[in-house]
């Protein structure tokens, strides 16, 4: 994928996964920490969300449309909840 597509790929799922499901479902003061990571060998994208709550998995629960938008983008994602920290990790 070309360098300036991919870039706008991840901003368009970093928008949607944070602005439209994360941040407005969550009812306590919380720290969401994001790290991104490539692959060359495979040419994947991985982005890793984690924050402290209540279980809250954006790409189930969260905006109808916004979830459709964000699971058009990637090739895989992955939530997790243990020990009260939900992570979400998706790859494109």
């Amino acid at each position: 994928m070309r360098t300036a597509r991919r870039q706008d790929t991840l901003c368009r799922a970093f928008e949607e996964i944070c602005a439209m499901n994360i941040i407005p479902n969550q009812s306590e003061a919380y720290v969401l920490r994001i790290s991104t990571e490539y692959e060359e060998d495979t040419d994947t994208l991985e982005m890793r969300f984690e924050w402290s709550g209540e279980p809250y998995n954006p790409m189930e629960e969260g905006d109808e449309l916004s979830i459709t938008l964000v699971k058009a983008y990637l090739k895989d994602a992955d939530y997790t909840y243990a020990d009260g920290e939900n992570r979400l990790r998706v790859s494109m």
